[in-house]
């Protein structure tokens, strides 16, 4: 029987550096905790709870010019699923080069 492949995910992960200049241009900056310290704790109980459901989830680092950048050239708003979608975006064309060299 074959094995099911796992599920693998992008997670939107904040700096402490990035962390005021990113919440200045998300449109849903009030969905996130105040302080990036609050963040950090619900950031790594969802990733732990993530990869307890046996989710391959990767931390993707969202630097702000280049997710200004990739927002503008799609047409998206600044918000979760733009985050979420950037994320995942990442690791698939990580996945995809990884691939590539495996041939």
């Amino acid at each position: 029987m074959a094995k099911k492949p796992a599920l693998i995910v992008g997670v939107a992960w904040y700096t402490r550096e990035d962390w005021t200049e990113l919440k200045a241009i998300f449109e849903d900056a009030e969905s996130l905790p105040t302080n990036y310290a609050d963040w950090l704790v619900f950031a790594e109980l969802s990733l732990q709870a993530l990869e307890h459901q046996g989710i391959s989830a990767y931390k993707v680092y969202i630097i702000p010019k280049e997710f200004t950048a990739w927002c503008q050239e799609r047409g998206l708003r600044k918000n979760a699923l733009a985050r979420m979608q950037y994320a995942n975006a990442l690791i698939a064309a990580m996945n995809d080069q990884s691939q590539e060299t495996a041939h």
